[in-house]
């Protein structure tokens, strides 16, 4: 069960950014449209919906050193319990940042607060790729 929804949140990530990216760039051409409503209804279900899998697939991996781990803090600095931890801190921000700005309608408050989500998914593709790459050069 645990690895279908794995599956599941990873297929769905990819075309759920380019929905999301495709809307917020027309939004100004789609204001108009008799059924942007039901479009943001949608939008809405998709994001809770990526939200969830987003949290149960950073939960349920199968990883050893899933949580952040200060046990050993006497032996390691801080900065280098982060980095050992960093894919989950990045993860987490991400699905966060963006459960948050899609619920509070970020986008009409500053242009900022876009420009802070592109960091946060420039840095989660970043870390997707890195690992994909690293598993097939293992």
């Amino acid at each position: 069960m645990k690895r279908i929804i794995i599956k599941i949140g990873n297929i769905l990530f990819t075309p759920f950014y380019l929905i999301i990216i495709g809307y917020y760039i027309f939004r100004p051409y789609l204001v108009n449209l008799p059924f942007i409503n039901v479009i943001r209804l949608l939008l809405l279900l998709l994001v809770i919906f990526v939200f969830i899998l987003g949290m149960l697939n950073v939960l349920l991996q199968p990883q050893k050193n899933h949580f952040l781990d200060f046990s050993n803090i006497k032996n390691k600095s801080i900065i280098e319990v982060l980095l050992i931890n960093s894919k989950l801190i990045i993860n987490m921000l991400f699905y966060v940042y963006l459960f948050i700005y899609i619920l509070f309608r970020l986008d009409t408050i500053s242009v900022l607060f876009n420009y802070l989500l592109l960091l946060f998914l420039g840095m989660f593709l970043g870390g997707q790729i890195l690992e994909k790459s690293y598993k097939q050069h293992r």
